[in-house]
């Protein structure tokens, strides 16, 4: 639509614009109806939101998340099982569209086949079956309970003198008037169905059960365990040595301020207290902009809410009916990032992350995908073009589009503010922060998201994805997004009212960042990796490089891990989210097993056990410095033949022997190329030092492709290559870039290395063993490829030294 309406496409747009604002604004009386049902904490972040018209944009351009608008309006989940957003309730919204789906109480056949357990509907059918008789015993024993007072019902008080008929449990529109549940009545309801058990009991060795009963059961989170964990402290406890008692202001800073402890309260000029200041000052800044709640003094002391001022708010009231409020509160801490300390707040710590989870996947784009559209828009021109001139139509339809003609493009970036503190959510969030001023821990709260929690990063993509969608059904805008980072793209007629037009619409919402709105440019850094337009009109070339600016933090936070010799669950899944984007696919697949161990890293992980995570950090940083900048053709097709190798290895078990063999076919000398040997002793020996297992024959058959790059570069380098070899589980390994087995891992990040040496571009496929030439000289049969008038080279070995450690 952008390739065809051309000049045109910007009034277009404007018009559209202004009629989808003049929707928004006679949907204004209906969004004040909606923001009407949400709870004082909901409508405190979400009363600027127009999420009338959201709902309505939402269903006009068929967006898929049926259900955002919703979570907008009573808030999104915290933690627990995240439901999937939109597959889940597909079958059931098109059955509403045709008046087929409309939810109603569910039928007493309905009731059973979804409460009654084994047997389904089965068991109202056949009143004699045993699931029946079990359901009747369920019932029973709940009436018991209701009898007793362990469980709260409805008593009826019929008369019938049938204590089963006496009782009856609450109806979904009854239980919210129960003072235990409270005004909003969001509770979580729990299936109750029977198990045949023959009662046997056995001694009870939980010594903290009278503790429990004291104070409360967990209802959710890691529950500890009942009496080992505990039990050293117990018997300090008895001697007088485990008493708990309020921190001092010291041990408080100790726990909240981060690196450093004690020491930062005690150095004042110390790194740790400069980030304590940092966190300080960056959370005064979201209590004056309104993002986070506490109390204004005014008086100049710093003080936000001590524990007790918070139990009187408003938005954190305790329920009726509770007689002890607690609060679940999330640590703050900072991290130096970009030249300034950010702070984050600790979920997983806390326990909210433990308990997360859910069926819905993150799709998020890649560093090339700038190249992708603008590869995209140029096929898309030459297919307007063409379709014009066949039906004789271009003189009068071309514009100002010239024939033939490669045009410029651009990309514009725009950032959401403060995007996860703009979510709501279903429970208030309470963050402790070490106030510097008087040397305390106080809390604050916040109607949002913080950042460090899980369920944040899967709420905010819900928004993030319907932006994008609406942006590019409505206003026919090329838009993408990686979480909170928007990227608008087009050529430099289109792009800055694309741009403008799309930061309007989504305005109604949450909008973006003045302070970081960068316009259209043929030369953009998008997170670390620049995209270089600037010589496409002139030979169809687009430049990719990775910023000298990241390579030297990634530098930087590399050896700072090597130098400290350990690493956290979560530094190793940062750190290999920012190697991942930045060694994108363009630049070969040799990010993918050189990353494999940072994902397995477990929390307070020290690299003497691992070494596999000290040799990736190591690997990492080679790579870094042979990074290059690649040249991507707009029109990615090659027409010259490719180079043909195959490669074979043998292995046997018994005898522990192995043969190499490669075959190379060079269309451009018309000629065959052959090598094979033995397989060294050495390399054997270095792969039972990475894995002990039967048979070596993968790691044989990957170590011969890995010979062929590196026994004839002079045929490869700079060309298109089509890979053979006959066995699968390696075929798998070179497509995906990695393996689950550590010696296949190393032997494929050394492959993908040679491969981004040389710059080829290769394509790896099967073939069957009986069809493969090179499994000739990997049995050390030349006999047929001399016939043929093959030349024959000594294989080269490559020696994997680099990063095997001894």
């Amino acid at each position: 639509m952008v390739v065809s309406k051309r000049e045109a496409m910007a009034p277009w747009r404007a018009k559209t614009l202004q009629l989808l604002l003049d929707v928004a604004g006679a949907l204004m009386p209906l969004n004040e109806r909606m923001l009407s049902t949400c709870c004082a904490r909901v409508l405190y972040l979400v009363k600027g939101y127009n999420l009338a018209f959201m709902a309505c944009m939402a269903d006009a351009t068929e967006h898929p998340d049926k259900f955002l608008v919703r979570h907008f309006l009573r808030g999104f989940p915290v933690y627990g099982n995240i439901t999937i957003c939109c597959e889940r309730w597909e079958t059931a919204c098109s059955a509403n569209r045709r008046g087929e789906g409309a939810r109603q109480q569910p039928s007493v056949e309905q009731g059973s086949a979804e409460l009654g357990g084994v047997g389904g509907l089965k068991a109202v059918r056949d009143r004699g079956s045993e699931s029946w008789q079990a359901i009747e015993a369920v019932w029973e024993s709940t009436c018991k309970e209701l009898a007793a007072g362990w469980t709260v019902g409805i008593d009826t008080d019929n008369g019938d003198g049938r204590e089963t008929h006496r009782w009856r449990g609450f109806l979904p529109g009854e239980l919210h008037k129960h003072p235990w549940v409270g005004h909003n009545g969001s509770c979580r309801y729990i299936r109750r169905f029977g198990v045949y058990q023959n009662g046997a009991t056995r001694p009870n060795p939980d010594k903290f059960l009278v503790r429990h009963f004291l104070r409360g059961f967990p209802v959710y989170g890691n529950i500890t365990i009942c009496c080992e964990r505990w039990e050293t402290a117990c018997s300090a406890n008895r001697r007088g040595e485990g008493a708990r008692q309020q921190p001092s202001v010291e041990q408080g800073s100790a726990e909240l301020g981060g690196v450093g402890g004690l020491k930062a309260v005690r150095d004042r000029g110390s790194e740790s207290w400069k980030a304590i200041e940092a966190v300080w000052e960056s959370t005064c800044k979201e209590l004056a902009a309104g993002s986070t709640v506490g109390i204004d003094t005014d008086n100049g002391d710093g003080r936000i809410a001590p524990l007790a001022r918070l139990r009187a708010r408003r938005v954190t009231q305790a329920p009726v009916g509770w007689s002890q409020w607690v609060v679940w509160y999330i640590r703050r801490f900072g991290v130096y990032q970009n030249g300034a300390t950010r702070p984050i707040d600790d979920c997983t710590e806390q326990g909210d992350n433990s308990i997360t989870g859910g069926q819905d996947k993150l799709t998020l784009i890649r560093a090339d995908m700038p190249i992708r559209v603008s590869q995209y828009y140029a096929l898309a021109r030459v297919r307007w073009e063409r379709e014009l001139q066949r039906r004789g139509k271009w003189a009068q339809l071309h514009g100002s589009a010239v024939s033939g003609e490669v045009e410029a493009f651009e990309v514009a970036t725009d950032d959401a503010k403060k995007a996860f503190r703009r979510v709501p959510t279903a429970e208030v969030q309470v963050v402790c922060v070490l106030n510097p001023v008087l040397l305390r821990a106080e809390l604050v709260m916040l109607p949002g998201f913080v950042f460090g929690c899980l369920s944040a990063v899967m709420a905010w993509n819900r928004y993030s994805h319907y932006a994008t969608h609406v942006g590019r059904r409505a206003l026919a805008v090329p838009v993408t997004a990686y979480f909170d980072d928007f990227q608008i793209y087009g050529p430099p007629w289109d792009a800055p009212h694309a741009q403008r037009d799309l930061g309007a619409l989504l305005n109604t919402m949450i909008g973006f960042d003045a302070a970081k709105h960068l316009l259209p440019d043929q030369i953009r850094v998008v997170l670390g990796v620049e995209s270089d337009f600037s010589r496409l009109p002139l030979d169809m070339h687009v430049r990719m490089a990775v910023s000298e600016e990241r390579m030297d933090k990634l530098r930087v936070t590399l050896r700072g891990l090597l130098r400290e010799a350990s690493m956290s669950h979560a530094t190793g899944v940062r750190v290999y989210g920012k190697c991942r984007w930045v060694l994108c696919p363009r630049f070969g697949r040799i990010y993918l097993a050189a990353l494999h161990p940072l994902r397995q890293v477990r929390s307070g992980s020290s690299f003497s056990p691992q070494p596999d995570v000290a040799e990736c950090l190591t690997f990492l940083l080679r790579i870094l410095d042979v990074l290059r900048p690649v040249s991507v053709h707009v029109f990615p097709v090659r027409c010259e033949e490719p180079i043909l190798v195959f490669s074979d290895a043998s292995y046997k078990t018994q005898s522990r022997i192995g043969e190499l063999g490669v075959v190379v076919w060079c269309p451009a000398r018309r000629r065959l190329f052959c090598a094979g040997a033995r397989l060294p002793a050495w390399a054997l020996y270095r792969f039972e030092y990475l894995c002990k297992q039967m048979t070596y024959i993968c790691q044989a058959e990957l170590y011969a492709a890995l010979c062929a790059w590196v026994t004839f570069p002079d045929l490869l380098r700079g060309r298109l290559v089509h890979h053979f070899i006959d066995n699968k589980a390696a075929e798998a390994g070179m497509v995906k870039g990695t393996s689950p087995a550590p010696a296949s891992a190393r032997i494929l990040l050394e492959y993908y290395v040679q491969v981004f040496r040389l710059q080829c571009q290769p394509w790896v496929s099967f073939v069957y063993s009986e069809d493969n030439i090179a499994d000739l000289p990997s049995r050390g049969d030349f006999a047929l490829l001399m016939s043929l008038g093959a030349e024959r080279r000594r294989m080269v070995f490559p020696t994997l030294r680099r990063f095997i450690f001894h």
